[in-house]
This record gives structure tokens, sequence and C-alpha cells, in this order.
């Protein structure tokens, strides 16, 4: 039911790196400063050791995709900058290289925060955090639909859960009890340990040094779109923790029909590259790319199941276009939504209609027609 997308984690405290030459490699440290910190001016480094008698011959870094001139610490053992001058309160993303005998590139990504007046930001003490909560309500916006709002006992589950996820390697939503950062098996069993009550949907993602970007990538996966498409304005909680993404999200008391791409939206994307897991292709017997997804789901405080009948989506002219329809009746990840995705690109600036008829678990029809419009390539 909770589904997460398929990405590399590149979260590992301790792992040997690739060998492309015999004896010459590296064994990789951590990384700092990660999560918050208050220091305005702190040594950005990254601990590794040369192994097979190898030396660093160079050291490549950006901070917010800007080159700055790092350096290699043999008494550290870290590649380092420290910068010349305090650095504004905000997110920052890190990218290091590092040479090892002109023969072995290794290379580690990551975030971190100058805390400065974060709190003044938002409702929310850290600025990743409240720059997904802006790209998860744009969204919201464009779709008609009202904001979200933070809950700071979400955010308290949502964040714990980021790190477990990093303190592990894994993108997930199920914890294991005593593997470190363990604070709930379920989603909802953190949220509750926190002290939110009730149920919630989860989103997570992993590898991405913008929060922005995270967001747009699991709307864009169709699974992970049903939770955006909820009516009323309900709590989130949003957890980030060195590129790990955490998205609570409490669960509607209204009913409503959720559509995506909205009626009369304008400039959907064309197609969509397929990363979700599990795949939604994968009870077709295919794998993406494709064309962009279309999503329609059923929202009620029951969380009450539909039947699907037909899924269509015709094209400007009134011909059929050739798709994958995900209902619940052969997608078990789905049970009160359907997915309708073309199977190739949609064309540019392009007017399509789709046509759904379904019905309630109580026999109340819910079908929906309506059109939308693609954007550029």
């Amino acid at each position: 039911m909770f589904p997460s997308l398929r990405v590399l984690s590149i979260f590992v405290l301790l792992s040997l790196a690739l060998i492309v030459q015999a004896d010459v490699s590296a064994i990789y440290g951590k990384y700092a400063p990660s999560g918050s910190t208050a220091d305005a001016q702190p040594t950005i480094a990254w601990k590794l050791t040369p192994t097979g008698g190898g030396r660093v011959s160079r050291v490549e870094m950006l901070v917010n995709e800007s080159p700055v001139p790092a350096t290699f610490n043999t008494g550290t053992s870290s590649a380092e900058f420290k910068p010349a001058e305090a650095l504004r309160s905000g997110l920052y993303s890190v990218v290091c290289r590092v040479t090892i005998e002109e023969q072995v590139v290794v290379r580690q990504d990551w975030s971190f925060e100058i805390a400065g007046d974060a709190g003044s930001s938002g409702p929310s003490g850290s600025f990743a955090v409240n720059y997904a909560l802006e790209a998860t309500n744009l969204i919201r916006g464009e779709l008609g639909l009202p904001p979200y709002i933070l809950d700071s006992r979400m955010n308290a589950a949502a964040a714990a859960h980021s790190k477990y996820q990093v303190l592990n390697g894994a993108t997930c939503h199920v914890e294991e009890p005593g593997k470190p950062g363990f604070t709930g098996k379920a989603p909802w069993d953190r949220i509750q340990r926190f002290g939110f009550p009730g149920t919630c949907y989860e989103g997570a993602c992993g590898n991405q040094l913008d929060p922005r970007k995270a967001i747009r990538l699991l709307f864009d996966a169709p699974y992970h779109r049903i939770a955006f498409l909820q009516p009323s304005s309900l709590q989130i909680g949003i957890g980030f923790e060195s590129g790990a993404l955490t998205v609570d999200y409490a669960v509607s008391n209204c009913e409503g029909v959720g559509l995506s791409p909205a009626p009369g939206q304008l400039g959907i994307p064309v197609g969509w590259d397929g990363n979700e897991s599990p795949c939604p292709f994968r009870v077709h017997g295919a794998s993406g790319p494709s064309g962009y997804p279309i999503v329609f789901a059923w929202f009620s405080p029951r969380l009450e199941g539909i039947q699907i009948s037909s899924m269509r989506l015709f094209g400007p002219d009134g011909s059929e276009i050739s798709t994958y329809v995900n209902t619940p009746d052969n997608d078990n990840e789905l049970r009160f939504a359907g997915v309708i995705t073309p199977r190739s690109k949609l064309q540019p600036k392009t007017a399509y209609t789709v046509e759904v008829h379904a019905t309630t678990q109580r026999g109340a029809r819910i079908d929906k027609k309506w059109s939308f419009k693609t954007g550029g390539s």
C-alpha cells in the first residue's frame, strides 16, 4: 500500500570504494556537516582513507553547484573546505569527488542547513522542510486544492524516519526493530508514537539534495501521487535528512474524487521515466518510460474501495490512445484509485480527454470525464 521510489542510496557511512586497479582504492568515512548546524562557518569535510599505498591526487568540491577550493588534509584524512566568510542561513548541497593516483574517482553527495534565523522562515525551523512544503502546496494549488498544514508531531515522526533511512542506507516505509534509529514499524505506528492520532499515507524518496525536486518525483509517480489529491486542508509531516525525504499525510475525513491532471489543467508533462517501486507497469509485463500517468482516486473517511469498469484516454481528434490501465481489479497496490498511463509520450501542446466509469463500494456512481492540455516537449 505504501510503495517507495526506486533509488540508489548513497548514505553509507562506511563502505569500500570500487577498485579500478589492483591495491588502489579507498575506505569511505563520515561527511560533515549534516542535518542542521548553527555554525555559519563550518568545515565542510568528507573523511576517506586511501588504501594500497595510494595517494589523493585531486579534490573537487561543489557547494550549491559552485566550485570551491577544497583540499585533502592528510592529518585528518579528509577532503576539506572552510568558507572564508560566514555562510548565509539556508540549505546547502555538497558534491565531493576525490581522485586517487589519477586512477580511482570516488564521490559523495550530501546536504546540510545553516540554521541561522531559519525559525523565522516558516512554521518549521528547517529550510528543507519549508521548501518541501512550499513545493507540495504549489502542486496542490495547481490542482485547485487547499494547502497542507505542517503538524509538529508528524514532522517529528517524518524526521525520525528520514534519519532511520540514512542510518540504514535504505529508502523504505517499514522499519525493522533493533536497527539504528527505529521508532515504529509502519508509518502510522511512528506518527502515533509522536502523538498524532489516526493513520496516514507516506511518501519516501532518497538520494535527493533538493527537497523540492524530491517532492516532484513523488508526485510524478502515480502511486505516490494519490496522497497529494486528497480533498480539504490537512496536516502533513515532512522530514529531510542528508537527502532522504519522508512525507506523512493525514487521511482526509471528507469524501470526494481526486483527479490528476486536474480538469482544464495546462502544461502537463508529455512523459514519465517510470521510476517507482513497485513499478506500476509490472502488471502488464512492461516497464517505463511512458507517457505521463493520469490518476483517478476516491477519498472517504472509511477508505472505501471502488470498482472501475473503464478508464479511457482520447486525443484531440477523438481517437482513443493506447494505454496501460491499473485498477483495484488487476493491481494489488490500488484499492480506491485507478491509473491510466499512455504507452508512449503524449504530444506537446495538445488537449486530451479522460473518461472514467467507476462505482464506490456502496454502489454510488463516481463517473468523470475531463480534459487537460500538455506543455512543451
